[in-house]
């Protein structure tokens, strides 16, 4: 059975529902993993993840004003981009490096 045409137990709101900092150490964990995995398809299904995570994450400060997290949003780019330039992502890393100067 493909995994991803079975019904799904959880929402997409789970995560749209986490507050700031917990949507910002989900990414991390993300990342964390995106940084060990040697399987492509682990890889993708990671950075989807990390990137719908960290979007939930921007949604919320967006507006804000707070240089530190804008701060944080850039890092966490910086290093998305330098995992996916290590793993051959060359042109999807630089997209990423383009949102981090963007949020520094």
């Amino acid at each position: 059975m493909d995994l991803f045409k079975r019904r799904r137990v959880f929402s997409s709101s789970s995560i749209e529902d986490l507050q700031l900092q917990k949507a910002l150490a989900l990414t991390d964990l993300y990342l964390e993993n995106l940084s060990k995995t040697t399987d492509p398809e682990i890889f993708t299904v990671l950075c989807y993840h990390a990137e719908d995570s960290l979007s939930q994450v921007k949604k919320a400060v967006k507006h804000n004003g707070d240089k530190a997290m804008h701060d944080r949003i850039a890092d966490t780019y910086v290093y998305f981009s330098d995992l996916l330039d290590t793993n051959g992502h060359r042109r999807e890393a630089q997209v990423f490096y383009e949102k981090s100067v963007k949020w520094g």
